[in-house]
């Protein structure tokens, strides 16, 4: 493909997404009003069941509310759907600037360089218009660093030097793969101590590990709480019973809250993080290589990506302890932390030897995903 096809290619794809963006636009108005008439709907229905006590009603109420938590996910999901398309617009507008050697707002890796190295400074292997500015297509701190390292390492032999060539060529015309998984580590938004507070958790271990009861604990308790709740539910004058399980629990959770709060620490808000990740090794697993180090890192991700969302949802779900109201009611009745921290160590325990390398695996695909302006598009 010569240059002129390429750019035209990339034209192409701009008109294509910039459309693409404008339906989204579209859809995601028109859920807009849906979401607001289902809230109006439910609202009024509300009010009927409340006056009436009309079975059907009460049905039509709930039915109601189902749809209404529906189409606020689906709304979510139509958002993040935009933010991909815009993404993609953006990088192919990024790709079409490229072909005119208009790269220099890009990242020029000058955090890499190093005066001491004995010979990457002298080339200009990092700065403004270096050959790390122009090859650079990264989308994440570890695919950054990766590629800063092969830019400063000798191969070991000329097999290594072809091997590496060999990689780059199969991924060369897998222009879509490459796109999206650009964009969809672009939108993790990942900031530098993030792995390295993750890496911290992983090594960390939780107090639950040395008083396993304390789960067990949880699960009687919890089923106490269940107990109580359903009296109050059939005779609400019993509403204070529920003090009892209440006033233990928090007895019990006291001495532990700041040993929580500091296992938390490494792991609180790193949900959206992990789901990334999990979007990545999803990417990698769904592709056909032809290089058997790729088809390897394939199926390794084909394992990694649902047991990495799992993780992304136990965090998310751990992360509701930081709301104080919704924290003290679930630690409060069904001790909450002992039951996450058990989840979170069991999924350690499981993962901890795996989950380093996954992680790996999408640095060394985010490294090897170079600006192929100067390589012939098949």
């Amino acid at each position: 493909m010569t240059g002129e096809e390429l750019r035209n290619r990339y034209t192409e794809r701009i008109s294509h997404f910039r459309e693409a963006v404008q339906r989204q636009n579209k859809r995601i108005n028109l859920l807009s009003l849906a979401r607001l008439l289902t809230l109006v709907g439910f609202i009024w229905l509300l009010v009927l069941s409340i006056r009436s006590g009309d079975i059907l009603f009460i049905v039509l109420t709930s039915l109601m509310l189902v749809l209404f938590i529906s189409l606020i996910s689906i709304y979510n999901g139509q958002q993040g759907l935009r933010e991909l398309f815009r993404q993609l617009l953006k990088l192919n507008e990024t790709e079409l600037a490229c072909s005119d050697h208009d790269f220099h707002d890009l990242p020029d890796g000058s955090e890499h360089a190093d005066t001491a190295h004995q010979w990457s400074h002298d080339l200009d292997m990092f700065g403004a218009g270096s050959l790390y500015q122009y090859l650079n297509r990264t989308c994440t701190p570890g695919g950054s660093r990766k590629l800063a390292g092969l830019l400063c390492s000798e191969a070991g032999s000329a097999e290594e030097i072809l091997d590496r060539q060999k990689k780059i060529l199969d991924l060369r015309g897998r222009i879509e793969f490459r796109q999206h998984f650009t964009a969809t580590g672009v939108l993790i938004k990942e900031k530098p101590d993030d792995l390295r507070d993750f890496s911290r958790w992983l090594k960390s271990t939780a107090y639950i590990e040395k008083y396993p009861w304390l789960f067990y604990l949880a699960l009687l308790m919890s089923l106490v709480s269940v107990f109580f709740i359903v009296k109050v539910i059939l005779d609400p004058s019993r509403f204070l019973q529920l003090l009892y399980p209440l006033m233990f629990n928090l007895m019990v959770l006291s001495p532990f809250l700041l040993r929580t709060q500091k296992y938390q620490e490494s792991i609180s808000r790193k949900h959206a993080l992990l789901e990334g990740y999990a979007r990545l090794l999803r990417l990698i697993a769904g592709e056909s290589f032809q290089h058997p180090e790729l088809q390897e890192n394939s199926i390794k991700a084909r394992d990694g990506m649902s047991k990495v969302r799992r993780l992304s949802k136990l965090v998310q779900l751990f992360d509701q302890r930081l709301n104080m109201l919704l924290g003290a009611f679930l630690n409060g009745l069904f001790l909450f932390d002992f039951i996450m921290l058990h989840l979170l160590e069991r999924w350690k325990r499981k993962n901890q030897a795996d989950i380093q390398e996954w992680i790996g695996i999408c640095s060394r695909t985010d490294a090897q995903i170079l600006s192929l302006i100067h390589i012939s598009e098949p």
